[in-house]
């Protein structure tokens, strides 16, 4: 499952701040995400003293996969607490959800883009996160999102970006929910540059996890094995691999 030739990812090497500190923006369509792709860099960050963490959901999961059937507004008030119980958890002291709707954000694009460039121009951010250009498993939001950060990226220039992926082994043989991808995913997919070991830090990813009680986040799969899987997680700084 995992590529252990690929190498470690170094940050401050990466970011070229090794003597100040480095302002991060995690940024996703939806709650939990930033858990199940980032949790364990997130519990490294917020442990070392150069860096400051902001996460930022650009909806409040409304339509998420739930286990709790409720309606919309109802489910977005409970994912908004589970929300706020794990920045707290990892003890994340700057965080926001905005409204851009669950399932609408390719509707909104110029607004989401509007509001990210916006953010990101007060906040001077040395490093923004997001999914790679596929969103994994081909949900609209996950790739309007990164395609978003990508033109900015582009744009301003201010920033260096990183898009969370799995390794190419985990995309062969993990079964990803891709009912809601259109054709040619495979071939969108930022395939893995760097692998972060998370091992110290997985039972805080795991923890962290388990919060998000409205959502089924392993599809039926029982928690304990993506945490027995999920030694490292994966980042590209490429939005295509040509």
């Amino acid at each position: 499952m995992h590529d252990f030739k690929l190498p470690s990812l170094q940050l401050c090497e990466m970011l070229n701040e090794e003597d100040g500190r480095c302002k991060v923006l995690i940024i996703y369509p939806h709650p939990d995400d930033e858990t199940m792709n980032n949790g364990g860099l997130i519990a490294k960050l917020v442990q070392d003293e150069k860096f400051d963490v902001t996460i930022v959901s650009t909806s409040y999961g409304e339509k998420g996969n739930q286990v709790l059937d409720l309606p919309p507004q109802e489910l977005m008030k409970v994912r908004e607490e589970e929300f706020s119980k794990v920045m707290r958890y990892f003890g994340v002291k700057s965080y926001e959800i905005w409204n851009f709707g669950d399932g609408e954000h390719r509707y909104r694009e110029t607004e989401i883009k509007n509001k990210v460039r916006e953010y990101l121009t007060e906040n001077e951010f040395d490093l923004v996160i997001t999914y790679e250009r596929s969103g994994i498993y081909g949900h609209k939001d996950h790739i309007t999102l990164s395609k978003v950060i990508y033109e900015l990226h582009k744009e301003l220039g201010s920033f260096k970006v990183l898009y969370s992926t799995l390794s190419k082994q985990m995309f062969e043989k993990i079964e990803l929910p891709t009912y809601m991808a259109s054709e040619g995913l495979e071939n969108m997919r930022g395939l893995a540059e760097y692998k972060l070991n998370i091992v110290k830090d997985l039972n805080k990813k795991y923890n962290a996890a388990k919060i998000y009680e409205s959502q089924d986040l392993t599809q039926g799969k029982p928690l304990w094995l993506y945490k027995a899987l999920g030694i490292y997680e994966y980042y590209t700084s490429k939005y295509t691999n040509n």
